[in-house]
């Protein structure tokens, strides 16, 4: 298995609209988060099943990490956290650096990291749903 980086010609690989959703969601995401005086639970699969979602916490985590409190973002949703910084830092390496990154691996291997993922989406979804309570 290794990490393969390839210059990219295209500075917007999905086009444009993508990142000015981004953009958009996070300041929106931001904004509901910071005037939100009054407790307003924008997750609809907890209103629908009673249930904290595998995602829950990820706003507030990234809204702590926002303000320098590492290990309380940590502690509200860890491998949500480090996904999201992993897929951050992925997205500034294409679009600010031009530079494409993928991993080259057999199938075996592709499995071994589907089922590694899977696991570890499992065991942080167990930890969430046990902290909520």
């Amino acid at each position: 298995m290794e990490l393969i980086f390839v210059r990219n010609n295209n500075r917007f690989p999905g086009g444009k609209l993508p990142i000015i959703i981004l953009i958009f969601g996070i300041i929106a995401l931001y904004i509901l988060h910071s005037l939100n005086i009054y407790y307003i639970d924008l997750c609809f699969f907890r209103r629908l099943t009673g249930l904290s979602c595998p995602t829950c916490g990820l706003s507030r985590s990234m809204l702590s990490l926002s303000r320098g409190h590492l290990i309380e973002a940590i502690s509200y949703n860890p491998f949500m956290l480090v996904l999201t910084v992993v897929i951050f830092i992925y997205l500034a390496t294409e679009i600010l650096f031009k530079i494409s990154i993928s991993i080259k691996a057999t199938k075996k291997q592709y499995r071994v990291i589907s089922i590694t993922l899977t696991l570890l989406f499992l065991v942080n979804w167990a930890f969430i749903l046990m902290s909520s309570n």
